[in-house]
């Protein structure tokens, strides 16, 4: 195990990652981009730097690792990329919008990726889980959520997204009660959905 310790809200660390990886010649043909963080609270109300930071280690690291390792998948023709997302993806979060509209972010982003990279054998799956047990919560003041569904592992999280990989899948949900979540949307409003 190596283990390179780096802020992901920096495109200066990012670009040291990639360095980093590049001079000790590592293959990359499995990347996980699962770091992230939100935060529960008023939009006028929210630390707009903490915003910023958000934005930049949800979506910008993922693009950014999602592309540079990309070029040797394609060159050796065969990876697998996960992208961590989330049923939150799928709908608008009040009082967690900026997490809500990043996880969209990955969701679209992943989507189209996947798509363009038909008939390679590089892979590249948007895991959507629900709550899972993690510090995530907590650290976002959102502990609220775990009242209302019930959180599973990030063991089954981690085994559902890596058999999922190996299928091909470029869409997983974790639980199918959030599938019905993610689903059942596409028969209300939008502002329905929201105020739910």
């Amino acid at each position: 195990i190596d283990i390179l310790k780096a802020d992901l809200s920096s495109k200066d660390e990012l670009r040291k990652i990639f360095s980093y990886c590049q001079e000790k010649e590592y293959f990359i043909n499995n990347l996980v981009n699962g770091a992230g963080f939100g935060d529960c609270t008023d939009f006028k109300d929210m630390n707009i730097d903490k915003q910023l930071a958000m934005v930049d280690v949800n979506c910008n690291a993922l693009l950014y690792f999602s592309r540079v390792f990309l070029d040797d998948m394609l060159k050796n023709n065969e990876g697998h990329i996960i992208n961590i997302s989330s049923i939150a993806g799928f709908v608008p979060g009040p009082y967690m919008c900026t997490y809500h509209a990043s996880k969209a972010f990955v969701l679209n982003l992943g989507e189209s990726i996947a798509y363009e990279l038909k008939g390679s054998n590089v892979k590249l799956l948007t895991l959507c889980p629900g709550p899972f047990l993690s510090k995530f919560v907590s650290n976002a003041h959102n502990d609220y959520t775990f009242k209302k569904i019930k959180p599973v592992t990030a063991k089954k999280v981690a085994e559902y997204g890596y058999k999922c990989s190996l299928k091909g899948k470029s869409l997983a949900i974790v639980g199918f009660k959030n599938r019905l979540t993610c689903f059942a949307p596409r028969f209300f409003s939008r502002k329905f959905v929201a105020k739910i």
